[in-house]
């Protein structure tokens, strides 16, 4: 597909293949602003960072702050003198002193905890993002979101004016109105995606419309309320779930909205969720071909395994949305993958001084195992990352073992590294035309 500017866009080029990493409470798992820096400095042209208003903008609301201020101190005040004068009366029949171990509790203080939480523009986006390029998103995963509030017994009710979002802090409405706000003042982002609802393929088709409606609903209120000159630019979202009917007025609607010379580009979203390899790979197709025409960027939001990355590059998608790395590197796991033999008529293979373990499903190493304990090699030869220049794979696994949180810097650094040298092998790949033996070179790697 056509890679159309987006903002300051991480990739301009034709072809061009990126990384839309999930960010946490607006940072990057495990990196700190100065390895981030040294190690990934901007510009990084096939890496994108996606902040989720979701988690990143829930702010905690107070009551009154300054009466809670004082009643705290007057609480604290009155504890004090009960607490000090029970040690110091003594008993009036006895005239000894009260018995220590039976002295009158403190009464508890006031910590001025929250009332509650709510999303707010006043959280702004880490300063330290900002020469990266954004997009704002309202959650990275709605469906995800439905299917915890099940495991708790609770339903995500969404209306008209807004959705409700599973947050860290439980269950939040978001506007439509509120989200342009806070993703406009509060994160400054390159590019927004519009606020959409999405149900699920075992939910009723009345249900089903109802999302398809508010989406588009959403899209025409935004571009409604959209100023011709802004430097954000626009994503439409698509979703693949729900068994998509386009034959209903909403998604008719839906389709013209979203040829707005104001959108410059469509996400896909609920593609992690179809379980069906080729279901996955024949909505996400139909859904860029109904848009090809439109010469626009094209993005998944949201991916949980290297195959179904590996199926976005091979179909065409310019940005795939991803926190693979982060999971990676909480499991203790180094992908391992090789980008450079899928040219050759055979596959290329490293050699080894030991055997070494086969890949799992995602094309890592459990750098955990026994069997690291000695080695003294790099993660992987050949790799430029942080870890893999500094540490071996026997010093990673002792601090793996050790509990240490280095462990999981060093592999969030690695796994990151690979991931991007991984678009922009597919970026080569792609403008050569061997989009599909390097997807199968991937693949062949993988220990399914």
């Amino acid at each position: 597909m056509t890679m159309t500017s987006v903002g300051t866009a991480a990739a301009t080029d034709k072809d061009a293949v990126c990384l839309l990493l999930h960010t946490v409470d607006g940072s990057i798992p495990f990196l700190t602003p100065q390895l981030l820096k040294t190690y990934f400095p901007s510009p990084q042209p096939h890496l994108i960072l996606g902040v989720a208003v979701r988690d990143t903008c829930i702010v905690p609301v107070y009551e009154n702050r300054h009466t809670a201020a004082a009643a705290a101190a007057a609480a604290s005040t009155a504890a004090s003198t009960t607490a000090a004068t029970s040690t110091t009366n003594t008993n009036s029949t006895t005239g000894k002193k009260s018995n220590p171990k039976k002295k009158k509790k403190r009464a508890p203080q006031d910590k001025n905890k929250p009332c509650g939480y709510e999303f707010s523009s006043s959280k702004r986006v880490l300063s330290f993002l900002q020469p990266y390029n954004v997009v704002a998103v309202p959650t990275f995963d709605v469906v995800q979101d439905a299917i915890e509030a099940k495991q708790v017994k609770k339903q995500m009710v969404s209306t008209d004016n807004g959705i409700l979002l599973w947050t860290p802090h439980g269950r939040h409405a978001l506007t439509n109105v509120d989200y342009q706000k806070i993703s406009h003042e509060g994160l400054a982002p390159n590019t927004v995606v519009s606020l959409y609802d999405v149900a699920q393929d075992d939910e009723t088709q009345k249900r089903r419309h109802v999302a398809s409606r508010r989406t588009s609903m959403w899209l025409q209120r935004t571009l409604k309320d959209y100023p011709e000159n802004s430097d954000i630019s626009l994503w439409a979202p698509l979703a693949l779930t729900g068994r998509p009917d386009d034959t209903n007025e909403s998604a008719r609607a839906f389709k013209e909205e979203a040829r707005s010379h104001r959108v410059s580009g469509f996400v896909v979203v609920g593609y992690s969720h179809l379980q069906n390899r080729e279901v996955r790979r024949q909505r996400l197709r139909a859904r860029l071909q109904d848009f090809a025409d439109c010469k626009k960027s094209f993005a998944v939001l949201s991916t949980t395994s290297l195959e179904q990355v590996m199926e976005c590059i091979c179909e065409g998608v310019d940005s795939i949305g991803s926190g693979l790395p982060a999971d990676w590197a909480k499991r203790h796991k180094a992908l391992c993958i090789e980008l450079s033999g899928w040219g050759k008529a055979k596959r290329a293979r490293i050699e080894e001084e030991s055997p070494i373990a086969e890949l799992d499903a995602d094309g890592c190493i459990d750098i955990g195992n026994e069997c690291w304990a000695s080695d003294t090699r790099p993660i992987l030869q050949g790799c430029c990352c942080l870890a893999c220049r500094r540490y071996s794979r026997a010093y990673i696994h002792h601090l793996v073992k050790a509990k240490e949180l280095l462990a999981q810097i060093a592999l969030m650094a690695h796994n990151l590294h690979r991931m991007l040298d991984l678009c922009k092998e597919a970026t080569v790949t792609r403008q050569k035309g061997k989009v599909e033996d390097f997807t199968d070179y991937i693949l062949s790697q993988l220990g399914r």
